[in-house]
């Protein structure tokens, strides 16, 4: 299995942005907020840690240690709701507090 999988309904929506923006690497970062720990997409460049996959001329990059935390990864795109499903193969650790732990909501 590969690392990184993305749906062609991603690859298409990722294309569609490129086509009227810079093209450079998407990178897959772990995010924590209110409602936990989540994976998000950033257009970054790559670094000697980063592994890189390509899939259809798009550049996916990610740290080694991110992927030994979270696992193989699966980018799908929702049509309906117009926003991107970034599944992780291993758990990803839940948010603690709340809210009101967030600096933004307090």
């Amino acid at each position: 299995m590969d690392i990184i999988t993305v749906s062609d309904t991603a690859i298409t929506q990722i294309k569609e942005y490129f086509s009227t923006h810079e093209k450079k690497p998407i990178r897959m970062v772990k995010m924590t907020g209110c409602g936990g720990t989540s994976l998000v997409m950033t257009l970054d460049e790559a670094t000697d840690k980063d592994i890189k996959v390509i899939k259809e001329d798009l550049e996916f990059i990610i740290d080694q240690e991110l992927i030994d935390l979270v696992g193989n990864i699966d980018i799908d795109f929702s049509t309906e709701y117009e926003i991107y499903h970034i599944k992780s193969e291993k758990e990803l650790p839940r948010g603690e507090g709340g809210c009101a732990t967030c600096p933004s909501c307090s």
